[in-house]
């Protein structure tokens, strides 16, 4: 008589949520789907987390954390070494910061307007494989060029100064490189949002269109 395959434990889930309510949300999924799901802990700041302890399966991980909504991705490498699986689960949708993430080491994106049952399906997907995303959307923020123009470092400096206010002098000043060259970093970067279609005709729309892939801060 054959044995009986014993069920996979369930995927050993700690979530690190900024917001109370979708924390709770989380919870209510893995007491709805407990052969599946365990929830080892829920915490609003990473400094909860005790990473000389054993570590879960997977951290459910809130891109943006605390009052000040600070990035996450720096944690992401420490997380991986606990070690455990990271799915990043956030409302972020510029595609330049979600890149950034699974750069970091994130083994997926579950985009928080996909809704619960797309975050189900991605833990899902970690426990059969390395990496996951939620949905169509998720996965063209992270793999499609004509989404994000490719800036180089040194164009983002340069914009980044543009939008810190700075005269292109000012900016020459700070990076220590000359006027012309400044001007040059723009126009390239101009050139690179035209080429994947976006209007950009001036310096003041090439650095809104570069904060909203999320290459610029704030």
């Amino acid at each position: 008589m054959p044995v009986p395959a014993t069920p996979p434990r369930p995927l050993e889930v700690v979530v690190v949520e900024n917001h109370e309510s979708t924390l709770a949300g989380i919870a209510e999924l893995c007491a709805a789907h407990p052969e599946e799901l365990r929830l080892a802990g829920g915490h609003t700041s990473l400094d909860a987390l005790d990473l000389d302890g054993p570590a879960p399966d997977v951290v459910v991980l809130d891109l943006l954390l605390g009052r000040d909504d600070v990035l996450s991705t720096p944690a992401i490498p420490r997380l991986r070494d606990w070690p455990a699986k990271v799915l990043v689960h956030t409302s972020e949708e510029k595609p330049v910061v979600l890149r950034a993430a699974v750069l970091a080491g994130a083994n997926g994106v579950a985009l928080k307007n996909d809704g619960l049952g797309a975050l189900l399906g991605a833990l899902r997907d970690l426990r059969e494989g390395t990496h996951t995303v939620s949905s169509a959307l998720a996965l063209a923020l992270l793999e499609d060029a004509s989404l994000a123009a490719a800036l180089t470092a040194r164009e983002v400096e340069v914009l980044q100064g543009v939008d810190d206010g700075l005269s292109h002098k000012q900016i020459a000043a700070r990076l220590g490189i000359a006027q012309h060259t400044v001007k040059s970093h723009v126009d390239n970067a101009c050139a690179k949002y035209r080429r994947i279609g976006r209007p950009v005709t001036n310096t003041v729309s090439v650095v809104r269109q570069a904060r909203s892939d999320g290459w610029l801060d704030g």
